[in-house]
Protein backbone atom coordinates (compact mmCIF):
# COMPACT_ATOMS: atom_id res chain seq x y z
CA UNK A 1 0.00 0.00 0.00
CA UNK A 2 1.35 3.39 -1.04
CA UNK A 3 0.65 6.57 0.92
CA UNK A 4 0.49 9.89 -0.88
CA UNK A 5 -0.47 13.32 0.30
CA UNK A 6 -2.62 15.75 -1.67
CA UNK A 7 -2.87 19.16 0.00
CA UNK A 8 -4.18 18.44 3.49
CA UNK A 9 -5.50 15.01 2.53
CA UNK A 10 -3.63 11.71 2.68
CA UNK A 11 -4.34 9.46 -0.29
CA UNK A 12 -3.86 5.76 0.41
CA UNK A 13 -3.23 3.93 -2.85
CA UNK A 14 -3.94 0.23 -2.49
CA UNK A 15 -1.93 -1.82 -4.95
CA UNK A 16 -3.45 -5.18 -4.05
CA UNK A 17 -6.86 -6.55 -4.97
CA UNK A 18 -8.46 -8.53 -2.16
CA UNK A 19 -10.41 -11.65 -3.00
CA UNK A 20 -14.10 -11.91 -2.18
CA UNK A 21 -15.11 -15.31 -0.82
CA UNK A 22 -18.48 -16.76 0.12
CA UNK A 23 -19.24 -16.54 3.83
CA UNK A 24 -19.58 -19.94 5.47
CA UNK A 25 -22.09 -20.31 8.29
CA UNK A 26 -20.51 -20.86 11.65
CA UNK A 27 -17.64 -18.45 11.11
CA UNK A 28 -17.01 -15.17 12.85
CA UNK A 29 -18.75 -13.12 10.18
CA UNK A 30 -22.49 -12.43 10.65
CA UNK A 31 -24.48 -14.29 8.01
CA UNK A 32 -26.18 -12.17 5.35
CA UNK A 33 -29.13 -14.59 5.35
CA UNK A 34 -30.14 -13.29 8.79
CA UNK A 35 -30.55 -9.79 7.38
CA UNK A 36 -32.51 -10.93 4.35
CA UNK A 37 -34.77 -13.22 6.38
CA UNK A 38 -35.66 -10.38 8.76
CA UNK A 39 -36.76 -8.11 5.94
CA UNK A 40 -38.65 -10.92 4.21
CA UNK A 41 -40.55 -11.29 7.48
CA UNK A 42 -41.13 -7.54 7.59
CA UNK A 43 -42.54 -7.67 4.09
CA UNK A 44 -45.01 -10.32 5.19
CA UNK A 45 -45.96 -8.55 8.42
CA UNK A 46 -45.27 -4.82 8.19
CA UNK A 47 -47.33 -4.08 11.32
CA UNK A 48 -45.07 -6.32 13.42
CA UNK A 49 -41.96 -4.60 12.10
CA UNK A 50 -43.36 -1.17 12.86
CA UNK A 51 -43.97 -2.05 16.51
CA UNK A 52 -41.19 -4.56 17.24
CA UNK A 53 -37.58 -4.01 16.24
CA UNK A 54 -36.15 -7.24 14.76
CA UNK A 55 -32.91 -8.57 16.19
CA UNK A 56 -30.15 -8.93 13.59
CA UNK A 57 -26.62 -10.17 14.19
CA UNK A 58 -24.44 -7.17 13.40
CA UNK A 59 -20.73 -6.40 13.51
CA UNK A 60 -18.98 -3.83 15.70
CA UNK A 61 -18.53 -1.64 12.61
CA UNK A 62 -21.42 -1.36 10.15
CA UNK A 63 -21.34 0.58 6.87
CA UNK A 64 -24.84 1.32 5.55
CA UNK A 65 -24.92 2.47 1.92
CA UNK A 66 -27.73 3.56 -0.38
CA UNK A 67 -26.61 1.94 -3.64
CA UNK A 68 -28.59 4.41 -5.77
CA UNK A 69 -26.69 7.31 -4.23
CA UNK A 70 -23.31 5.63 -4.64
CA UNK A 71 -24.14 4.99 -8.31
CA UNK A 72 -25.14 8.63 -8.74
CA UNK A 73 -21.87 9.83 -7.22
CA UNK A 74 -19.66 7.46 -9.21
CA UNK A 75 -21.37 8.30 -12.51
CA UNK A 76 -21.15 12.04 -11.90
CA UNK A 77 -17.53 12.01 -10.72
CA UNK A 78 -16.37 9.73 -13.54
CA UNK A 79 -17.85 12.04 -16.17
CA UNK A 80 -16.37 15.14 -14.54
CA UNK A 81 -12.85 13.86 -13.94
CA UNK A 82 -12.49 12.12 -17.30
CA UNK A 83 -13.31 15.44 -18.97
CA UNK A 84 -11.08 17.39 -16.57
CA UNK A 85 -8.09 15.04 -16.71
CA UNK A 86 -8.51 14.16 -20.39
CA UNK A 87 -8.09 10.44 -19.74
CA UNK A 88 -10.26 7.45 -18.97
CA UNK A 89 -10.53 6.28 -15.38
CA UNK A 90 -10.17 2.70 -14.23
CA UNK A 91 -13.03 0.52 -13.08
CA UNK A 92 -13.37 0.62 -9.29
CA UNK A 93 -12.06 -2.35 -7.33
CA UNK A 94 -14.79 -2.58 -4.70
CA UNK A 95 -12.44 -4.07 -2.11
CA UNK A 96 -10.23 -0.98 -2.42
CA UNK A 97 -13.22 1.39 -2.24
CA UNK A 98 -14.48 -0.40 0.88
CA UNK A 99 -11.11 0.05 2.58
CA UNK A 100 -10.89 3.71 1.57
CA UNK A 101 -14.34 4.38 3.01
CA UNK A 102 -13.42 2.86 6.36
CA UNK A 103 -10.04 4.63 6.44
CA UNK A 104 -11.78 7.96 5.95
CA UNK A 105 -14.06 6.97 8.83
CA UNK A 106 -11.04 6.42 11.06
CA UNK A 107 -10.63 2.65 11.17
CA UNK A 108 -7.24 1.42 12.34
CA UNK A 109 -5.23 -1.55 11.15
CA UNK A 110 -6.12 -4.69 13.09
CA UNK A 111 -8.58 -7.54 13.44
CA UNK A 112 -11.73 -5.50 12.84
CA UNK A 113 -15.09 -6.97 11.89
CA UNK A 114 -16.67 -4.66 9.31
CA UNK A 115 -20.09 -5.28 7.79
CA UNK A 116 -21.28 -3.51 4.62
CA UNK A 117 -25.03 -3.39 4.02
CA UNK A 118 -26.21 -2.10 0.63
CA UNK A 119 -29.83 -1.01 0.27
CA UNK A 120 -30.99 -1.09 -3.34
CA UNK A 121 -34.07 -1.11 -5.58
CA UNK A 122 -34.72 -2.49 -9.06
CA UNK A 123 -32.81 0.41 -10.63
CA UNK A 124 -29.71 0.11 -8.45
CA UNK A 125 -29.07 -3.63 -8.06
CA UNK A 126 -25.68 -3.26 -9.75
CA UNK A 127 -22.92 -0.85 -8.74
CA UNK A 128 -21.82 1.14 -11.79
CA UNK A 129 -18.17 1.01 -12.90
CA UNK A 130 -17.34 -1.39 -10.02
CA UNK A 131 -15.91 -4.90 -9.86
CA UNK A 132 -17.61 -6.91 -8.49
CA UNK A 133 -20.90 -5.09 -9.04
CA UNK A 134 -23.97 -7.35 -8.77
CA UNK A 135 -25.55 -6.78 -5.34
CA UNK A 136 -27.78 -9.83 -5.65
CA UNK A 137 -25.36 -12.40 -7.02
CA UNK A 138 -21.78 -11.25 -6.36
CA UNK A 139 -21.95 -9.08 -3.25
CA UNK A 140 -24.45 -10.86 -1.03
CA UNK A 141 -22.92 -13.11 1.60
CA UNK A 142 -19.28 -12.62 0.63
CA UNK A 143 -16.27 -11.25 2.49
CA UNK A 144 -12.58 -10.51 2.12
CA UNK A 145 -9.73 -10.17 4.59
CA UNK A 146 -7.20 -7.34 4.56
CA UNK A 147 -4.83 -5.69 7.07
CA UNK A 148 -7.83 -3.85 8.53
CA UNK A 149 -9.81 -7.00 9.32
CA UNK A 150 -12.64 -8.93 7.72
CA UNK A 151 -15.05 -7.01 5.49
CA UNK A 152 -18.38 -8.75 4.85
CA UNK A 153 -21.11 -7.72 2.40
CA UNK A 154 -24.88 -8.05 2.23
CA UNK A 155 -27.43 -6.55 -0.14
CA UNK A 156 -31.03 -5.86 0.85
CA UNK A 157 -33.59 -5.10 -1.84
CA UNK A 158 -36.61 -2.87 -1.30
CA UNK A 159 -38.39 -4.28 -4.35
CA UNK A 160 -41.85 -5.59 -3.49
CA UNK A 161 -41.57 -4.36 0.08
CA UNK A 162 -41.30 -0.63 0.74
CA UNK A 163 -39.50 2.28 -0.90
CA UNK A 164 -35.71 2.33 -0.88
CA UNK A 165 -35.89 5.33 1.46
CA UNK A 166 -38.12 3.55 3.98
CA UNK A 167 -35.98 0.42 3.92
CA UNK A 168 -32.84 2.48 4.47
CA UNK A 169 -34.43 4.25 7.43
CA UNK A 170 -35.67 0.94 8.89
CA UNK A 171 -32.20 -0.61 8.73
CA UNK A 172 -30.65 2.58 10.09
CA UNK A 173 -32.97 2.35 13.11
CA UNK A 174 -32.03 -1.28 13.72
CA UNK A 175 -28.31 -0.50 13.52
CA UNK A 176 -28.75 2.48 15.84
CA UNK A 177 -30.49 0.32 18.44
CA UNK A 178 -28.05 -2.60 18.26
CA UNK A 179 -25.85 -3.02 21.33
CA UNK A 180 -23.32 -4.91 19.17
CA UNK A 181 -22.58 -1.95 16.91
CA UNK A 182 -19.91 0.46 18.14
CA UNK A 183 -19.21 2.39 14.92
CA UNK A 184 -21.75 3.41 12.26
CA UNK A 185 -20.66 4.64 8.83
CA UNK A 186 -23.59 6.01 6.83
CA UNK A 187 -23.80 6.83 3.12
CA UNK A 188 -27.35 8.06 2.49
CA UNK A 189 -29.11 9.78 -0.43
CA UNK A 190 -29.32 13.15 1.29
CA UNK A 191 -30.92 14.88 -1.68
CA UNK A 192 -33.89 12.54 -1.24
CA UNK A 193 -34.20 12.06 2.53
CA UNK A 194 -31.23 13.73 4.19
CA UNK A 195 -33.27 15.55 6.83
CA UNK A 196 -34.67 12.25 8.12
CA UNK A 197 -31.21 10.72 8.33
CA UNK A 198 -29.74 13.72 10.14
CA UNK A 199 -32.57 13.70 12.67
CA UNK A 200 -32.12 9.97 13.27
CA UNK A 201 -28.33 10.19 13.64
CA UNK A 202 -28.60 13.13 16.03
CA UNK A 203 -30.45 10.78 18.40
CA UNK A 204 -27.83 8.02 18.35
CA UNK A 205 -25.99 7.75 21.66
CA UNK A 206 -22.99 5.71 22.83
CA UNK A 207 -21.84 4.94 19.28
CA UNK A 208 -19.31 6.53 16.97
CA UNK A 209 -21.25 7.88 14.00
CA UNK A 210 -19.63 9.02 10.75
CA UNK A 211 -21.62 10.18 7.75
CA UNK A 212 -19.85 10.24 4.38
CA UNK A 213 -21.46 12.87 2.15
CA UNK A 214 -20.84 14.99 -0.95
CA UNK A 215 -21.40 18.44 0.52
CA UNK A 216 -20.95 20.27 3.78
CA UNK A 217 -23.97 20.18 6.11
CA UNK A 218 -26.01 23.37 6.31
CA UNK A 219 -26.47 23.02 10.06
CA UNK A 220 -24.26 21.86 12.92
CA UNK A 221 -24.44 18.10 13.35
CA UNK A 222 -24.22 16.05 16.54
CA UNK A 223 -22.03 13.47 14.80
CA UNK A 224 -18.92 13.34 12.62
CA UNK A 225 -18.93 13.65 8.87
CA UNK A 226 -16.40 13.49 6.05
CA UNK A 227 -16.34 13.86 2.28
CA UNK A 228 -17.28 10.77 0.27
CA UNK A 229 -15.55 12.15 -2.82
CA UNK A 230 -12.03 11.44 -1.51
CA UNK A 231 -12.62 7.68 -1.29
CA UNK A 232 -14.22 7.51 -4.73
CA UNK A 233 -11.39 9.54 -6.30
CA UNK A 234 -8.79 7.18 -4.87
CA UNK A 235 -10.70 4.10 -6.03
CA UNK A 236 -10.89 5.57 -9.55
CA UNK A 237 -7.10 5.82 -9.64
CA UNK A 238 -6.90 9.60 -9.60
CA UNK A 239 -3.35 10.52 -8.63
CA UNK A 240 -2.47 13.23 -6.14
CA UNK A 241 -0.36 15.16 -8.64
CA UNK A 242 -3.32 15.38 -11.03
CA UNK A 243 -5.40 17.43 -8.61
Amino acid sequence: MELRRCGGVFLFLIDKQFRFETIKNGGNTPCHQTINSIFTLCNQNKTMCMTEKPQIKLSETVVLIDAAFLNFVITDMKAYFEAHLQRSLQEIDLSALAIYLTLDAGIAEGDNDVQFIFVYDKDSDRLVHCQPSDLKEELNGVAFRCPYGEYSFAGVSSEGMVSREELFMDILAIISDSAEVKKMIVVSFNEEYGDRVSAALDEVKKKEVIQLRMNEPENTLEYKWDMLAFSVMQAMGIRAEEL
